[in-house]
């Protein structure tokens, strides 16, 4: 004589047995997942953050060496000298006294060269920014063009100057 099996439930109780225990499986899997992507988004921001502190940074030094090159010289770089007079001396000039940075002018956190305009006794060091593409919102510039707009800042209304009458 055989022994009866232990378990004398239906076939399709086991199988509803099995199917709960799969979707409390799938369940754990997809919250692990959720909080693995809400890490993941978090992380991803800090490195945004810190790209863009490191272009400031970079921004700061390669402004103070433009402002050296003009105390020793009496002008700015122009556009056509670019950067690259902050290492090597233009031709014609004798007050250069650099390298006013000790390496070449490095790319930005992003891998793109700065930009440099000089127009009319101004200048302007410009980061392409995240998209890699210059002419877009999200570029960093130094100096910060000037503009009659009040500046807005999040959470904070506008300040106007009074009128006068």
């Amino acid at each position: 004589m055989t022994t009866p099996p232990l378990d004398y439930a239906p076939v399709h109780a086991r199988r509803r047995r099995i199917g709960l225990w799969v979707a409390l499986a799938l369940s754990v899997l997809f919250v692990a997942a959720g909080a693995w992507l809400y890490r993941a988004w978090e992380a991803s921001k800090q490195v945004r953050a810190a790209r863009l502190a490191a272009v400031a940074a970079q921004l700061a030094a390669i402004e103070a060496a433009v402002d050296a090159f003009e105390v020793d010289n009496g002008r700015f770089p122009t556009t056509a000298e670019g950067l690259g007079a902050l290492v090597q001396p233009p031709p014609k000039l004798s007050g250069w006294s650099g390298p006013y940075v000790k390496r070449a002018v490095p790319a930005d956190p992003w891998g793109t060269p700065y930009a440099y305009a000089a127009s009319g006794g101004f200048y302007t060091v410009t980061s392409a920014g995240p998209d890699r593409r210059l002419g877009t919102p999200d570029d960093v510039a130094t100096p910060a063009p000037l503009t009659t707009q009040p500046v807005r800042r999040p959470g904070r209304a506008a300040r106007l100057p009074p009128e006068r009458p």
